[in-house]
């Protein structure tokens, strides 16, 4: 990879982990000749709690 795409991907990460919510746990992004596609992937404090679970958000913060 190129210093532009480096540097475009390290902005597009700054960018997603400000402005996701306390959720989101990871984002996808998917590019073709056809276009893009970006999944987000959220969880809720109640479904990690049923399952015994710990988990961070895309800031590294613990979901409580």
């Amino acid at each position: 990879m190129n210093s532009e795409i480096n540097d475009t991907i390290e902005l597009l990460k700054y960018v997603v982990r400000r402005n996701s919510g306390s959720t989101t746990v990871s984002v996808n992004v998917f590019i073709s000749s056809e276009g893009v596609e970006v999944v987000f992937r959220t969880v809720s404090p109640e479904s990690l709690k049923a399952d015994g679970i710990s988990m961070r958000n895309i800031n590294g913060e613990f979901i409580n």
